[in-house]
């Protein structure tokens, strides 16, 4: 190609597989100033339009993706060396002509790198990505990468669990729910005490309770022997005891020390018999405490807490304590014995106690 000279009546087809774009339009533009005469050089020329273009990144393009083999390609490539007095090109760029010349299909022009083109960021690159990829990650096309719909489980702030709901046993024909204890239960005098009040109110619970009867001497906690001998499918027990150990067990109250020495032998009394219910399958006893105000021991040698017995924090046997001061309020028919209002007032309260926590009844 170095010894030809290339015209404005040149191939131009072929030109414009040997030169670039750019150096094409001032190809045209330096044809046009001369009105069609014939010019020389173009070589020349077209090496000093294409070798800015290529120096703009400081170096040689990098090749094209395709490179098909084309010796005219090669020269055109090896022939464009420094030039020597080459005609001035206008300094505006005119567009082609409509229907004009178009580069060749076949020929790539690789796009360099100039100070034009702002260099790839990570963030280019990252908007660059295929729908498909995020849509792996996320499961939404146009969401960011690594994001997730749900909070880090270990960062969540924990909820406490809601109170548990005792189980309710139901209510039965009162066969396995069994009464016993002192003249507290069962007081002929006083409408049949507590036991009379439930009946009167249709709860047909086996009684075993007698008056007069004490706790520690063991008398109260054989009532209950008696119970299991006689059927020993038995779910609640419904009791009193205790209260007959001060009167007639020569227990003395005078003194708040000596009312919790009697407090503390009762309480683990209570343990050991509740301890043997649990063991034979009772789920649920219900003790009923005395007034305060009942007797005559006086109120400052009372002990201000009653203990608890230790099977009713460890073992399956749920424990309950009925308080009656504000139940009987002060009504009794001898300074001890509840009267018979009284006694409703108590026997509706175990009734409501015994559903409220889903005793057997």
């Amino acid at each position: 190609m170095g010894n030809k000279d290339w015209g404005c009546s040149s191939d131009v087809g072929l030109l414009g597989r040997l030169v670039t774009s750019a150096a094409m339009a001032a190809l045209i533009a330096a044809c046009a100033a001369e009105n069609g005469e014939e010019t020389t050089g173009l070589d020349n020329q077209a090496a000093t339009v294409a070798g800015p273009t290529a120096g703009a990144s400081g170096g040689s393009p990098p090749p094209p993706a395709e490179s098909p083999a084309n010796p005219s390609a090669g020269a055109a490539s090896t022939g464009m060396g420094a030039a020597s007095d080459p005609p001035a090109a206008p300094e505006q760029p005119q567009e082609p002509p409509s229907g004009g010349l178009q580069a060749d299909p076949k020929m790539t022009t690789p796009a360099t790198a100039g100070p034009d083109l702002p260099a790839a960021t990570p963030a280019m690159m990252e908007a660059d990505r295929r729908p498909e990829e995020m849509m792996e990650q996320t499961g939404d096309p146009g969401a960011a990468p690594n994001s997730t719909d749900t909070e880090d489980p270990q960062m969540l702030p924990e909820v406490a669990d809601p109170p548990a709901t005792p189980m309710d046993y139901g209510e039965g024909d009162g066969s396995d729910v069994v009464t016993i204890g002192d003249s507290w239960m069962d007081y002929a005098l006083s409408g049949g005490g507590i036991e009379g009040a439930l009946r009167r109110a249709g709860k047909q619970y086996r009684n075993y309770s007698r008056s007069g009867t004490q706790f520690l001497n063991g008398v109260i906690p054989g009532q209950y022997a008696r119970a299991k001998r006689a059927n020993a499918d038995i779910k609640t027990v419904v009791m009193t005891g205790g209260g007959n150990d001060i009167l007639l067990g020569g227990y003395s109250c005078d003194t708040r020390e000596q009312c919790q020495r009697y407090v503390e032998a009762l309480v683990e009394g209570l343990n050991e018999l509740w301890t043997e219910m649990s063991n034979d399958g009772v789920q649920n006893v219900l003790y009923i405490n005395y007034s305060r105000d009942a007797g005559s021991t006086p109120d400052d040698a009372r002990p201000a807490m009653r203990p608890v017995a230790e099977i009713c924090e460890s073992g399956p046997i749920r424990c309950h304590r009925l308080e009656t001061t504000d139940l009987v309020m002060g009504s009794f028919v001898d300074g001890i014995h509840p009267t018979r209002a009284a006694n409703e007032r108590i026997a509706a309260a175990v009734m409501e106690m015994m559903e409220q926590e889903g005793m057997r009844r």
